[in-house]
């Protein structure tokens, strides 16, 4: 998505699990994770749509390799990206891959 709001991603045939890092129109950075496989251009669509004022976003991985993964105050949240085909008995979906980049968060001083 870019900054202007459009979709710019093109449109094809092909549905993998998402993920997508964004930022809303007051700044706040928005880590989004759909593990349902969508085209990407249908992804963006839904993003657009959703009541979440998403100002751009960037496409950071998709199929089995997109993933989530959250552990903060003893709550852990693990989920694993997954191709169309999966839901037809492909790729195992509870498995992930190594990690080939992460994104981490520490508190600014002020």
């Amino acid at each position: 998505i870019s900054c202007t709001r459009e979709n710019v991603w093109s449109r094809q045939p092909n549905r993998w699990s998402i993920s997508v890092l964004g930022m809303d129109t007051a700044g706040n950075i928005l880590f989004i994770f759909s593990q349902s496989p969508f085209t990407v251009h249908d992804f963006n669509n839904h993003l657009l749509k959703l009541p979440i004022d998403i100002s751009k976003a960037m496409y950071l991985e998709g199929g089995s390799k997109a993933g989530f993964y959250l552990s903060f105050n003893g709550v852990t949240i693990e989920k694993y990206g997954i191709y169309e085909n999966v839901l037809l008995g492909g790729d195992n979906m509870n498995a992930t891959w190594p990690i080939p980049n992460a994104l981490g968060i520490v508190p600014k001083n002020r």
